[in-house]
């Protein structure tokens, strides 16, 4: 009895004290409407009288802001800024993407795709039709877009495979006819040499091309590929 009257005693407290501690947090972000108000820059000074999280959390606040502050309202500005920021004009079906970023207000263009425009620089320094080869001759599961059917291939009882291909088929009429390889091992694949890589990322160039040359449709794979002989390429490795 003793015991069970501690506990209740203790769990009261417990539960009052964390009541105190949240009314306190929710006063001061009521408090903290913007960042600028605080006079904060970019990297905001530690105050010993606070808790680290508070500092972070308005770091984030901080830099949240300058990102908004770079926030695209028309489709000529995030043009503009596609430009400024890849060397190169918008890909095709861009006004369309545009339109759906602006109806779920969430139009930073530019900022938060660095790592994803990285990772995808040395495809520019290959042929499409090169690109098309390479996708299809490799040894791995892959998602097939053709006619904005969404199919997957190999080892089709996967469940990250059919998540993939469910996850797609929501928005497979946007999407260009298309092979992607999955990767289902746990661990990285290098599939290419650390030498094609970087002769693809030499032939890359950034110079505009000249906007008469653009194209505002996706070219779709053509039937000839299919007759080209397939085979896993020697610089492939596991």
């Amino acid at each position: 009895m003793a015991f069970t009257m501690f506990f209740v005693s203790h769990r009261r407290a417990l539960i009052i004290v964390l009541v105190f501690v949240f009314l306190y947090l929710s006063t001061s972000f009521r408090n903290v409407k913007s960042p600028s108000l605080l006079g904060l820059s970019s990297t905001p000074s530690l105050n010993p009288q606070r808790h680290p999280i508070e500092h972070l959390i308005l770091e984030a606040l901080s830099d949240f802001q300058r990102i908004l502050e770079h926030e695209s309202h028309t489709l000529s500005d995030a043009a503009k800024a596609y430009r400024q920021r890849r060397g190169r004009h918008p890909p095709p079906q861009f006004d369309s993407w545009f339109k759906f970023e602006e109806s779920q207000n969430a139009t930073i263009i530019e900022e938060l795709f660095d790592q994803i425009y990285e990772d995808l620089e040395p495809f520019w320094g290959m042929s499409q039709m090169g690109v098309r080869q390479a996708a299809r001759r490799v040894d791995m599961r892959k998602i097939r877009i053709h006619d904005g059917v969404v199919t997957g291939e190999g080892d089709t009882d996967d469940g990250d495979l059919h998540r993939w291909v469910q996850a797609l088929s929501n928005i497979s009429v946007s999407l260009p006819d298309v092979t992607l390889p999955i990767n289902g091992m746990t661990q990285a694949r290098v599939l290419a040499s650390w030498e094609d890589v970087c002769a693809s990322m030499a032939t890359a160039s950034r110079s505009e091309t000249s906007p008469s040359e653009t194209k505002r449709e996706f070219n779709r794979p053509k039937d000839t590929e299919d007759l080209l002989e397939i085979g896993n390429p020697d610089w492939i490795r596991n």
